[in-house]
């Protein structure tokens, strides 16, 4: 007869590229013509609308036997931002330095990776809380563009690389 979600899952909250959903926790009961109700078994296949290409709040549909129902998941970016201050230009060795700043979705993320299109220094910096500042980076002048990747404590990636193009 009908099917509703009666406990969301424990994981509600997602970053821009994570790729599979969390089904863990969530439960949703089966109400059946004769009155009587039952906990459906819920998998992948009977999920749509998880997508995480973009930030926001999504709505997810749960389907058994032709019956839907939904439950909101929120997808944030992993790297909230990142900006970039031209403090010095070193033409002799064609070097240019940089200020740096960066802001995370949420102190799970502990360190940030940069690379280039061309020399970096340094390669990897450490985050406190949400936030990370460097005073002092220093890139070939032939570079353009940065690549910044998020990582948990456990050195997993977290989210999409986020990159800056560089003035």
């Amino acid at each position: 007869n009908s099917i509703a979600t009666t406990t969301q899952p424990t994981k509600i909250n997602y970053y821009v590229g994570d790729s599979a959903i969390n089904l863990t926790g969530l439960v949703v009961k089966g109400t059946y013509n004769n009155g009587t109700t039952k906990t459906e078994t819920i998998t992948g296949s009977n999920i749509s609308g998880f997508n995480t290409s973009a930030s926001g709040s999504k709505t997810i549909t749960v389907t058994v036997s032709g019956k839907t129902a939904t439950f909101p998941i929120i997808v944030t970016d992993a790297i909230k931002s990142a900006s970039f201050l031209l403090t010095r230009n070193i033409d002799i060795l064609k070097l240019k330095q940089y200020s740096a700043s960066f802001e995370v979705a949420d102190s799970s993320i502990t360190t940030l990776v940069l690379t280039a299109d061309g020399g970096i220094a340094p390669g990897q910096l450490t985050i406190s809380g949400t936030s990370a500042t460097l005073s002092k980076l220093v890139l070939d002048a032939s570079v353009t563009q940065i690549s910044v990747k998020a990582l948990d404590a456990s050195g997993n990636q977290v989210g999409i690389i986020k990159t800056i193009i560089l003035n």
